[in-house]
């Protein structure tokens, strides 16, 4: 059996900004956030994996990044 290693895949720095400046709105935009996050495929991965963690223990698995910034929250 060949195994292979996974490197970590760093997120892109210049979208990480853009996500915390929309975030730290008076009024935050779910689509503008999510369309961020959509851009970067590490943070997409990173939120997913987060929210459907034994953490938040939901009944089903969640797929979709609106559906994980809901269940996650802007705080």
């Amino acid at each position: 059996m060949v195994r292979s290693k996974v490197h970590k895949v760093e997120h892109l720095q210049s979208n990480f900004f853009r996500l915390m400046a929309l975030i730290s709105r008076e009024a935050p935009d779910f689509d503008e956030i999510a369309q961020v996050i959509s851009l970067d495929v590490t943070l997409t991965f990173s939120l997913i994996r987060i929210v459907n963690s034994a953490y938040f223990a939901l009944p089903n698995r969640v797929k979709d990044i609106k559906q994980a910034l809901t269940v996650l929250g802007l705080s």
